[in-house]
């Protein structure tokens, strides 16, 4: 089993993205807790969670958000009644492991601005994603589980005072987010957020799959470049869902 976390960049929600297209280019199953607006006090959650019931043989895969996001366990309807008056982060929700998040990643409602300006400022909160992503790799490292970082977004840590312990962690390059390192490829990327399934088919064999050595044999990582590329995705796409259906059917194909 491979576990995937992370933000809007590994959820899937308008085309398939990078926890997507590793269960069939693996021929592995993948569970996948990647969810729009997350942070990193969510994927930390999920992710501990996940490795107290996993299994040496498995792999865990983490896309670290920004350190500034806000995830909320919803406890109360307060909370509940809150989110839903967010024009731009409402229904944001995560259900995982029998509790409920609110992403509400860059919500500009006045109560997550007071929690992030007055409560957990800017260190603060830095220092939280540094340790989590120390903590967990240790969690990790403890139970025999191989294990992959890697970011969304580029975020300098270098003058965090744990940032020698951070660099020696397995991540696929510390210095540069996938969204930076996805600039370099210009129409291909696309306008959208998150970049077109064909970047994060290129960063899964460029990146992540040499780094776990679990490189694919050249024939077939061409045969399923051309599969992906040949497919016209729409962000949003009404048809998405069978659309890939198809796309995965046509990668399994490659496999028998």
């Amino acid at each position: 089993m491979i576990y995937t976390f992370g933000d809007g960049f590994a959820s899937g929600h308008i085309w398939p993205e990078w926890p997507q297209l590793l269960e069939p280019i693996l021929q592995t199953p993948v569970k996948n807790f990647g969810h729009i607006g997350s942070g990193n006090e969510y994927i930390f959650n999920c992710a501990v969670k996940s490795a107290l019931t996993a299994i040496s043989s498995d792999i865990f895969i983490i896309q670290w958000a920004l350190p500034n996001r806000f995830d909320k366990l919803i406890e109360d309807t307060v909370w509940t009644k809150l989110q839903e008056t967010d024009s731009i982060y409402k229904g944001i929700v995560a259900n995982s492991y029998n509790q409920t998040w609110w992403a509400s990643s860059g919500s500009s409602l006045p109560e997550i601005i007071k929690y992030k300006e007055f409560y957990i400022q800017a260190q603060q909160a830095t220092n939280r994603s540094v340790l989590y992503m120390i903590t967990l790799s240790k969690m990790l490292d403890n139970l025999g589980i191989k294990h992959l970082y890697f970011s969304t977004y580029f975020f300098d840590y270098s003058s965090h005072d744990n940032y020698k312990d951070l660099e020696a962690l397995p991540w696929t390059q510390i210095n540069q987010g996938m969204e930076e390192w996805s600039k370099q490829f210009g129409d291909i990327r696309g306008s959208e957020v998150q970049p077109r399934p064909l970047i994060h088919l290129k960063y899964i064999i460029e990146h992540l799959l040499p780094k776990l050595d679990l490189a694919l044999d050249p024939q077939i990582s061409n045969a399923v470049y051309s599969l992906v590329d040949k497919v016209e995705f729409i962000p949003y796409d009404i048809d998405r869902s069978q659309i890939w259906n198809n796309l995965k059917d046509e990668i399994n194909l490659l496999f028998e």
